[in-house]
């Protein structure tokens, strides 16, 4: 009966029907976002991976083949599109961390200072776990040195968001490093 349903939608929704689009969505959004937050252990990647899911499918409803039932690609592409995020987010990690132990290595000359450089590594991994948007906001301010109000004017969004969105971005970096010392 489920599948019948979804085949409905599908269906639908290759015509172009954004309600069967927004039903389809509102049916699996939750489950398929609890299943990529037990891969990727973030609430708003989760999020993310989940929506790029519906985004594709809206984009390629035309030409979108589905062999199996809807409720299995939709769990399956969830997982493949979480682990890949691991994957591809590993790596980048990876880099950045070598990255910066050259940087540390080139300005003392030798590999001696390794406190400053395991803080640093630290650093940059309690900015990289914060939200998509608080990482931005908090990226903009301190790297790129603009105020709260170029922020707002950049991102489009209320200053009081920003001044909102560093003050969960303070909180989380203090918590973060608390807990590693």
């Amino acid at each position: 009966m489920d599948n019948d349903k979804d085949k409905f939608l599908l269906s639908n929704i290759q015509k172009n029907n954004k309600k069967a689009f927004d039903a389809l969505f509102r049916k699996y959004y939750p489950s398929l976002c609890q299943l990529a937050f037990l891969i990727v252990k973030s609430e708003e990647i989760a999020e993310e991976v989940v929506q790029e899911i519906f985004i594709n499918i809206w984009e390629q409803r035309n030409r979108l083949k589905i062999k199996k039932s809807l409720r299995s690609y939709l769990f399956t592409a969830t997982r493949n599109k979480a682990l890949n995020y691991l994957s591809s987010e590993k790596k980048r990690l990876v880099y950045e961390k070598n990255a910066l132990i050259e940087y540390s290595e080139e300005i003392t000359g030798s590999g001696e200072n390794n406190e400053e450089l395991e803080m640093k590594l630290m650093l940059l991994n309690a900015v990289d776990n914060l939200p998509k948007k608080c990482k931005e906001i908090f990226k903009l301010s301190r790297e790129e040195g603009m105020t709260y109000q170029e922020i707002a004017d950049h991102l489009n969004i209320s200053k009081k968001t920003v001044e909102a969105q560093m003050g969960i971005a303070l909180k989380k970096l203090r918590a973060y490093l608390f807990d590693k010392f």
